[in-house]
């Protein structure tokens, strides 16, 4: 058995056990079928999320809607080591990390937070992460 094939069918035993009966819905915001790029970068809790990130960052633009975006964008734009363009890629770590976090919360112990607890505890791990940065 594959790894990804352990963790479905981990994760639908552990879904089962929670009462959850529709895995296929992203357990952020419940409207849409969950993908890596729905749950990153589309569902509504984690736009959320990018948006209030760009916003204390000063970054312009719609966002990021996909995996290959992000990879494109930090590839190329953020290539440099300014202050900046490490700031963003901190930022943008953090911030896949606390989706990531987020939902496994929901599935795995059937607790939530609500966004605002979420983007606070992000915008924490930022500056957490900044004091640690040898510039």
């Amino acid at each position: 058995m594959s790894i990804k094939a352990f963790t479905f069918q981990a994760s639908h035993q552990r879904h089962k056990k929670l009462g959850i009966t529709d895995i296929g819905r992203c357990v952020l915001c419940n409207n849409s079928q969950e993908s890596s790029q729905h749950l990153f970068f589309q569902c509504s809790f984690s736009a959320y999320l990018w948006s209030l990130c760009r916003l204390k960052l000063g970054l312009k633009g719609d966002g990021i809607d996909s995996l290959q975006e992000a990879a494109a964008l930090i590839l190329v734009k953020l290539s440099t080591k300014t202050k900046t363009a490490i700031l963003a890629k901190l930022a943008f770590q953090a911030t896949v990390w606390h989706i990531w976090k987020e939902q496994n919360l929901r599935v795995f112990q059937a607790q939530e937070q609500h966004k605002v607890v979420a983007l606070r505890r992000l915008h924490d791990d930022i500056r957490l992460l900044l004091w640690t940065c040898n510039w």
